[in-house]
């Protein structure tokens, strides 16, 4: 009987580890995003967190980021990439979930460092945006990534809207990476 249990056990263990390598998705709170402060506002290409004025963005108990501040301010969001065999690899989709007040616009970027000295290069980039009021999903296609690439989001978030129901943010983002 302590054979059999065992054996039962290999194989549970051995199914569990031969799912297809083709489904890596994860999903990230939005918590995991880092707010740059007013950065759109201050005209920073590069997301630098600009001088904005009021609150820092909120996380709710539920992992998601909202803008509280009384100016736009841009989110930097980042995406874990597991699967770097090299060319040609990337993401097969990608979501962002938000919740809009306003007008919320989401960017994708898949890029790569050509020097450990140079600034990143963009591969690819993808856009999406929406001005429906409540829980919207921005929807992204597939992207090639570089060479010791990396990839991210940086979305725009309006400032509170009282007329609209108050803060707009990310609830959740969704990933596909390429196998």
């Amino acid at each position: 009987m302590k054979k059999r249990l065992c054996t039962i056990v290999a194989l549970n263990v051995m199914t569990l580890s031969s799912a297809p390598a083709s489904a890596d998705g994860k999903t990230f709170p939005g918590a995991f995003c880092d707010a740059n402060q007013a950065a759109t506002s201050a005209g920073s290409p590069y997301g630098f967190a600009g001088t904005g004025g009021g609150r820092p963005p909120d996380q709710t108990i539920f992992g998601g980021l909202f803008n509280t501040a009384n100016v736009q301010n841009l989110f930097s969001c980042p995406i874990v990439r597991d699967i770097t065999k090299g060319q040609p690899d990337g993401i097969n989709f990608a979501r962002v979930h938000v919740l809009n007040r306003s007008r919320v616009t989401c960017t994708l970027f898949s890029r790569t460092k050509t020097s450990p000295t140079a600034m990143p290069t963009t591969v690819e980039f993808a856009s999406d945006s929406t001005t429906e009021i409540g829980d919207q999903q921005l929807d992204y296609p597939a992207l090639d990534s570089g060479l010791r690439g990396y990839y991210h989001f940086g979305c725009d978030i309006p400032p509170p809207n009282p007329s609209q129901g108050g803060v707009s943010g990310i609830w959740f983002y969704d990933v596909s990476e390429k196998d």
